[in-house]
Formats: structure tokens, C-alpha cells, sequence
């Protein structure tokens, strides 16, 4: 779709180095890419208030990751001493294709590439994939 842009995702390949065209991650390993706007968490936090880093602060709501249009498995919880910033590790799933993939999250049921802003439509985050 010609309105569709593509907004790379700050993410970390599983040794720890950015993921990008020239650094790409390799199917099957593990990912970590930050959020934001999960809701409330288990256990409650203040609005305002940074992350403990125990206990670790997990969305209150059902989430999933998506890589490449496919569920992975995926852990979240907020980064500790950080308000408001979610840390999210994924698999990338071994049959998804090499190149640029699209990467979704997704928390009580909103989707993180969905938006009612007519400024933000088409706009779809993505890693690269080797």
C-alpha cells in the first residue's frame, strides 16, 4: 500500500547490538524493543512513579508480539527505574522471511500500529530479519 511507512523499531539483537539492515537478527533468536502506553500493571504503580525492579511491573492486561504476522513467544514488564517504559523480549519465529518485517505488539487488545490520529495512519514498525 503506497501510504504505508515504515518506522524502524529501536530493538536489540539477542548479543545485544542494535538491529538494523547491516546488523540484522537471525530467525529463532530473541529480540528486546521498548514500548509505551501499556495501561495499568501487576501490581499497581502511582501514575508518575518509576518501575521497582522488585517486584517487576507487568501489563495488567493480556499482550502478544507479533513479528512478521505471526504470535511469538514474548515477555514484558516495565524497565526498572524507568515511569512509564515497557521492556519487551520476543522470539522471531525461525519460518518468518528474511528482510524487513513488521513488528506488532499488541496489549487489551489494541494493536501498537493502530491510531486514531490522522497524522499516524499507515506507519508500521519494523526490524530486520536475517
Amino acid at each position: 500500500e503506497a501510504n504505508i511507512r515504515e518506522l524502524k523499531a529501536i530493538a536489540l539483537n539477542e548479543d545485544g547490538t542494535l538491529n538494523s539492515t547491516s546488523n540484522p537478527a537471525a530467525r529463532g533468536s530473541r529480540i528486546t524493543f521498548w514500548a509505551t502506553g501499556q495501561g495499568a500493571t501487576d501490581p499497581p504503580l502511582t501514575d508518575g512513579q518509576a518501575a521497582t525492579a522488585d517486584p517487576l511491573l507487568v501489563p495488567a492486561m493480556p499482550f502478544s508480539v507479533a513479528i512478521g504476522g505471526k504470535t511469538t513467544d514474548a515477555t514484558a514488564a516495565l524497565s526498572p527505574g524507568f515511569v512509564g517504559l515497557m521492556q519487551v523480549t520476543a522470539t522471531i519465529p525461525a519460518d518468518v522471511r528474511a528482510g524487513t518485517i513488521q513488528l506488532t505488539l499488541t496489549v487489551g487488545g489494541i494493536a501498537s500500529n493502530a491510531s486514531n490520529s490522522p497524522y499516524m495512519t499507515g506507519q508500521t514498525a519494523t526490524i530486520e530479519v536475517k
